[in-house]
């Protein structure tokens, strides 16, 4: 492990201690610059099931003093987006101060930051108002790593879909570029749709293919 910054541990601290009502765009960028790599001690357990349902990492801001076995967010990416799980930093307190999803996580992974929306994406969803020109093919491992593959697969696995699909749409100069369709999701509820975008990263869009007009392009994810 590359030599950790214990003063980065007390800069996220500080950050953390903002009022809600105080963080703005700056806020979140100086966040993220310090996230990944502050010194962090984990829980026990290390896995946990937040109240939104999904597993995460658990790691806490330590005390002051050298760490034994220092963490960062960064350490934990691989089991994270390897497994399902997000990542959950709790203050010295033993309350949950910030969460990662794990959408956040693959950001990370992939692309080395956390939020990799490109500029005036501000993470709403998009209504077309006109129709568009797209390219529609199968998603390349650069797109959708395996391991984030499978994750999907569970995932979609787990809501009832038994054979999901996959299909990558390309909008050029849209916002996003790129966006997964994922299906069949036609007895999937609105709520639990909503859910899958917890999975994905801020470059990737979502498109759910609940009445099947774009299972003839996709694959078996």
């Amino acid at each position: 492990m590359p030599e950790l910054d214990p003063d980065a541990t007390r800069t996220l601290e500080g950050l953390l201690a903002v009022g809600e009502d105080q963080r703005d765009d700056d806020w979140r960028r100086a966040l993220h610059a310090v996230a990944a790599d502050a010194p962090l001690a984990s829980q026990h357990p290390q896995l946990i099931q937040g109240p939104d349902g999904f597993g995460y990492f658990a790691l806490q801001i330590p005390p002051a003093g050298p760490l034994a076995e220092p963490y960062t967010v960064r350490h934990v990416q691989e089991p994270c987006t390897v497994g399902g799980f997000g990542c959950v930093i709790f203050g010295r307190d033993g309350e949950p101060a910030w969460v990662f999803r794990y959408g956040e996580m693959w950001a990370l992974r992939a692309e080395g930051r956390f939020d990799t929306r490109p500029p005036g994406d501000d993470g709403g969803s998009v209504t077309l108002q006109a129709a568009e020109e797209v390219l529609v093919g199968a998603p390349s491992e650069e797109v959708l790593p395996e391991w984030a593959r499978t994750v999907l697969r569970l995932a979609l696995g787990h809501l009832g879909v038994e054979r999901p699909l996959v299909a990558v749409v390309l909008r050029p100069g849209g916002v996003p570029e790129r966006s997964l369709v994922l299906g069949p999701l036609g007895h999937v509820t609105d709520e639990e749709r909503h859910h899958l975008t917890w999975y994905l990263p801020g470059h990737l869009g979502a498109l759910f293919d609940v009445d099947g007009r774009w299972s003839a392009q996709s694959q078996p994810l």
